[in-house]
C-alpha cells in the first residue's frame, strides 16, 4: 500500500517539473538557459515511509525575473518604471511552484485516501447475515 503513494509522488515530480519549466519557458524567463537547468526536485521519505516530503530547488537569482527587478532596476524604480509605463514587468513564473506544491498535496491526500479506504475494506466482514 505504501509503494502506491511512494509511486504517486514519484511519478509527479518529473511532469511538476516540466510543467515549471514550460511556464518559465512562456514567460520568457531564459536569458542564457542556467535558471532553466537549474529547477530540480527530490522526493524523500519522511517519519519511515509514512510521509513524503517533496522539495522543487531553483538558483537564487531566479527570484528577480518573479519580482520584476534586475539588471540595474531596483524595487523602488520597479515600481517608479511600473507607474510611467514602463515596458519592463514582473515575470511570475514561480506561481507554477506554488500551483505544484498545492498539486502534490491533493495526488498525495487521495492517494492516502484511497490507501486507508483499502485498509478499511478489508477489515469488513464479507458475509452479514440476520437472525430472525
Amino acid at each position: 500500500m505504501i509503494n502506491q503513494t511512494k509511486q504517486t509522488a514519484e511519478a509527479w515530480l518529473p511532469i511538476a517539473l516540466q510543467e515549471i519549466r514550460a511556464r518559465m519557458q512562456k514567460l520568457k524567463v531564459n536569458d542564457t538557459g542556467e535558471l532553466l537547468r537549474s529547477v530540480k526536485g527530490t522526493i524523500s521519505e519522511v517519519a519511515g515511509g509514512d510521509s513524503y516530503k517533496a522539495e522543487i530547488l531553483y538558483n537564487y537569482y531566479g527570484i528577480f525575473p518573479d519580482m520584476g527587478v534586475g539588471r540595474g532596476q531596483s524595487m523602488g524604480d520597479a515600481a517608479a518604471n511600473k507607474l510611467a509605463g514602463g515596458s519592463r514587468k514582473r515575470k511570475p513564473w514561480s506561481k507554477a511552484i506554488a500551483h505544484q506544491g498545492h498539486r502534490f498535496a491533493e495526488l498525495m491526500g487521495g492517494s492516502y485516501a484511497r490507501m486507508t479506504v483499502e485498509e478499511v475494506v478489508k477489515e469488513l466482514p464479507k458475509v452479514v447475515g440476520f437472525d430472525f
